[in-house]
């Protein structure tokens, strides 16, 4: 028997994600691996078809070094050139 809740009445039964943790309507899952899994957001369609590559790809996308947060440099080192002038000339 299905779970009665609010969302499931006379709709059918509803799932949460494995992954993401979102409540979905059971038509809109899908088992991949193992897990159930919502076809919006976490379903892998074939860009990571081996058990484990998902996982390695994420390992590798928070080890290649980015700039994503780092300053530009020229906030941090100011051209001595121009920065060194506190006149003005007329």
């Amino acid at each position: 028997m299905a779970p009665r809740g609010k969302r499931s009445w006379h709709c059918g039964p509803y799932h949460d994600c494995a992954r993401c943790d979102v409540r979905y309507h059971l038509s809109e899952m899908a088992w991949q691996r193992g897990l159930l899994l919502c076809l919006a957001t976490c379903f892998d369609y074939g860009t990571n078809p081996l058990v484990g590559q998902r996982e390695l790809d994420i390992i590798r996308a928070f080890e290649t070094p980015t700039r994503e947060l780092q300053p530009d440099p020229k906030l941090t080192d100011p051209d001595v050139g121009t920065a060194g002038e506190d006149f003005i000339n007329f």
